[in-house]
């Protein structure tokens, strides 16, 4: 599985926050809706398989999808599109935190790798 990002900007709050305000929401489909500043930007994370060509998809479609979920898509005014990219969930964590000399070390987001989606 891979996700499919898509960052953009829109005021639609009527329809982005009918169920409130919120950082973050995790739908039943596996998309993810993630307002960055609780006002107009928002990151969207669309579920697709690892051969998708995720260039070909349509940003403002996949948006609708993951906020329709299984009831299908759900448009909302989309002001901007600002970046797209896809990505492979993992999650990493060093096996040692400093080197036999005592001279290196890793420390906070060098020791571990998490999802954008937090």
């Amino acid at each position: 599985m891979a996700m499919f990002l898509i960052h953009l900007k829109s005021c639609d709050l009527t329809k982005l926050q009918k169920q409130g305000q919120f950082w973050h929401i995790f739908f039943a489909s596996g998309g993810v809706l993630i307002s960055q500043d609780e006002a107009d930007t928002w990151t969207s994370h669309l579920p697709i398989s690892l051969d998708t060509d995720w260039k070909s998809l349509d940003p403002k479609e996949s948006v609708y999808k993951v906020l329709g979920g299984w009831q299908g898509p759900s448009p909302v005014t989309i002001d901007k599109v600002l970046v797209c990219s896809a990505w492979r969930p993992s999650i990493a964590i060093a096996q040692r935190f400093a080197l036999d000399s005592l001279r290196v070390f890793l420390v906070g987001d060098a020791a571990h790798q998490n999802i954008p989606t937090g």
